[in-house]
């Protein structure tokens, strides 16, 4: 069940009740207490006034007139008393003076007249009331022997109010009271702040921390301050968020684990299909190697024979072009046999922006770029790379190709950029072509997977360049926005003389 008030509220009227009730039950004790002191000394004054009639009276009058002087005396002193009634008895206990209002115990008389000692009797409130100081004043009887000459002439029995110890009491009351709420509220007051500083703000900053630990904050921690008791709490509290944060930490490096072998066991899957992939293609280029290599190999014959019998310097630079493209059919089949292998040719160390002016030579001279507008930002010379020049330029001109056939013809716009950042060489060729979707982006690299219409590509272009510049510690990467254009960057490493021969 939830509670409606806090807990300074409850502390407070727990305290509030509990330093009420016992100042309370201590003024009602010394109050009760004064009460009883007074009432005695109330007895014993009385007392004293009266034990001084017998020996007043005897000094002045014989035996015969002692009672009539005692009743002369006692009137003259019960005006300034608190005298409700009196009685004044000879020996044989007949009244001599007084009224009827008071009644004598004859036992106590007896005893009186006996002993020659006086009693007193006192009469207050019964029950619960008697504990409650001055609830009902009540009266004190006194029985006092009159003595003459060593004999008992009489007794004087007399009855007092004790309205004036109740009133007193009441004054004494009400100052009580005001000092009861008075100091109460001083020390509920300095307990509410003592309890507020020790307990009750470490208790909030505790719910505080623990509602900021509930919303994944585990970085919360209390100071280690006041009691012994909420100091330990603090501990306790800092040492649950610390394991907390441990675990956190622990379970956090344990997803990333996870998530780096998923990565790992996906990339190995990648890798694995395409083994598979490319042992096909090295079976599919075997077995096409036999059948395109001695009809090519007839033909480059054939084209050097005419070569050496041409002498026109037009039809002759028309040979020397249609033999370096059959060499590149050549090299290219025997590439595809290489798929499955590290490049065995790799060894070359060439300037690179010749490979790309080489490309770009070879597809103006075609007329590739007739009707798509080409800018080429290359400089005179970017940096030495390593690895074989004519499949660079083979992966230029499948970009390029790829880039020219991605724009529409007439409005098509192809960048071509070249620069050296740190010690990587950066190939940037980009177009304004209808870019494809990110799922497409994933799957670009593959072989044997192409966008372009049945018969016009084989899948085979890229895959092959990923492939090489896998080969050569490289990155191919492209970003392509549908209905934006395509970029493609090939990064190559630098390559560093110094550090080659060192």
């Amino acid at each position: 069940m939830k509670k409606i008030i806090g807990l300074r509220s409850e502390i407070l009227i727990s305290l509030s009740v509990l330093v009420v009730s016992g100042l309370l039950f201590a003024a009602l004790f010394l109050l009760k207490v004064a009460e009883n002191e007074l009432v005695q000394e109330r007895i014993e004054f009385t007392l004293g006034l009266l034990h001084r009639l017998p020996s007043v009276a005897a000094t002045q009058t014989d035996r015969a007139r002692f009672l009539h002087e005692i009743d002369w005396l006692f009137r003259q002193m019960s005006n300034a008393a608190d005298l409700q009634a009196y009685s004044l008895l000879d020996a044989e206990q007949r009244r001599f003076s007084g009224s009827n209002a008071i009644r004598a115990d004859s036992e106590t008389l007896q005893n009186v007249i006996r002993s020659g000692t006086s009693r007193v009797a006192i009469y207050s409130a019964a029950g619960w009331r008697s504990l409650v100081p001055g609830s009902a004043g009540g009266s004190f009887e006194c029985y006092l022997p009159l003595i003459f000459e060593g004999s008992v002439e009489g007794v004087l029995l007399t009855r007092f109010s004790l309205d004036g110890v109740a009133q007193r009491m009441a004054l004494a009351q009400q100052a009580v009271v005001v000092l009861i709420f008075g100091f109460g509220a001083v020390l509920v007051g300095f307990g509410t702040y003592l309890l507020g500083r020790t307990v009750v703000s470490p208790v909030r900053r505790l719910m505080q921390a623990t509602a900021q630990v509930a919303g994944g904050e585990l970085g919360v921690s209390l100071p280690v301050d006041g009691p012994r008791e909420i100091a330990q709490l603090a501990v306790s509290f800092n040492a649950m968020t610390q394991a907390l944060q441990d675990s956190r930490s622990e379970t956090q490096a344990t997803i990333a684990s996870l998530h780096r072998t998923n990565a790992e066991l996906a990339e190995a899957r990648d890798n694995l299909v395409r083994s598979e992939k490319m042992a096909a293609v090295g079976n599919l280029a075997a077995g096409m190697a036999h059948e395109i290599g001695n009809p090519l190999g007839a033909s480059l014959g054939y084209l050097e024979f005419l070569q050496t019998e041409c002498h026109e310097p037009q039809h002759l630079d028309l040979l020397t072009r249609t033999t370096r493209e059959l060499a590149r059919i050549d090299r290219l089949v025997r590439d595809l046999l290489d798929f499955a292998a590290p490049d065995t040719e790799a060894d070359q160390v060439f300037e690179s922006a010749d490979a790309a002016r080489e490309a770009l030579d070879l597809l103006c001279h075609q007329g590739v770029f007739s009707e798509i507008d080409l800018r080429v930002e290359l400089p005179e010379a970017l940096a030495m790379v390593r690895g074989s020049r004519h499949k660079l330029v083979q992966v230029l001109v499948n970009l390029l190709l790829n880039a020219r056939d991605s724009c529409v013809a007439g409005q098509g716009r192809v960048i071509v950029q070249g620069f050296v950042d740190v010690q990587t060489v950066c190939f940037v060729i980009r177009d304004n072509g209808c870019g494809f979707s990110p799922a497409l982006q994933e799957r670009i690299f593959e072989p044997f997977f192409t966008t372009k219409e049945p018969g016009k590509g084989r899948g085979l272009g890229l895959f092959f360049c990923h492939k090489v510049v896998e080969q050569w510690q490289g990155r191919l990467e492209v970003d392509s926005r549908i209905g934006q254009g395509t970029c493609f960057t090939l990064s190559l490493p630098a390559f560093d003389a110094e550090a080659h021969h060192a």
